[in-house]
């Protein structure tokens, strides 16, 4: 087992809050990879990207940051 199953079993799996918490910032990390990925898989600039969605530029910045999803 690696140290972070470890730490996520001894730890998180334990405390319901913990968990809830981890579990949400996990889907905010995936959601962030994701956009990053296909934004560059389409050689698309976070500006081009943003005004295709009709978004600030701030807002793709952040979901890539994993601020906001």
């Amino acid at each position: 087992m690696t140290m972070m199953k470890a730490l996520k079993k001894e730890h998180i799996e334990k405390n319901p809050d913990i968990k809830e918490f981890y579990n949400r910032e996990e889907q905010l990390l995936k959601v962030a990879v994701k956009v990053m990925e296909l934004r560059e898989h389409h050689n698309l600039s976070q500006r081009t990207l943003a005004e295709k969605a009709g978004v600030p530029q701030s807002t793709i910045t952040r979901i890539e940051n994993g601020s906001v999803n």
